[in-house]
């Protein structure tokens, strides 16, 4: 995944603090259990998006590695939790956004 973001990023222009996207992944796998939700949030979570902004993050199932924890729906309900307190559009950036710039992607 590293892999990928740095070479998405380096695609992705714009001056060179703006290369780089950070993916919110592999939280559900590496301690992202729900009961844990608000203190990743404050922890790991609020920095991140502090650093990157939600233009600059973007969203990864991380299947087949998330089904060592809860599975695909186990970590979207995460993700809502974790992306609560964002305003629609600022989820809206990490959950799609971000990831059709970076990629191209057509909108929807």
């Amino acid at each position: 995944l590293v892999g990928m973001l740095l070479a998405a990023g380096a695609s992705y222009g714009g001056g060179p603090a703006q290369l780089t996207v950070f993916g919110l992944s592999l939280v559900y796998v590496f301690g992202g259990l729900p009961s844990a939700a608000r203190a990743l949030r404050s922890l790991w979570v609020d920095h991140v998006l502090d650093c990157f902004g939600p233009q600059r993050m973007l969203w990864g199932s991380d299947w087949p590695v998330v089904n060592l924890g809860a599975g695909l729906a186990g970590w979207i309900d995460l993700t809502r939790t974790l992306l609560a307190s964002l305003s629609p559009s600022e989820r809206d950036e990490i959950e799609t956004g971000t990831a059709r710039r970076v990629y191209r992607l057509p909108a929807p």
